[in-house]
């Protein structure tokens, strides 16, 4: 169950994050670029940490 649930906050950082800090202030156009790139390496370090949660899982 957990794993689904990093799944999913993963997913909300790569794909809706970005688009939620741009709407809810005003940046400016590289201050975007930067939030986006930002959030991207943030949810594939999750994305990481679930696969070695599944190859635990599945490794016992």
């Amino acid at each position: 169950m957990a794993i689904i649930i990093k799944l999913i906050l993963a997913l909300f950082i790569f794909l809706a994050l970005p688009e939620i800090v741009c709407k809810k202030w005003n940046l400016k156009k590289g201050t975007k670029k930067f939030v986006n790139i930002t959030c991207k390496i943030i949810a594939v370090a999750v994305f990481i940490y679930v696969g070695i949660d599944v190859i635990k899982l599945f490794s016992k």
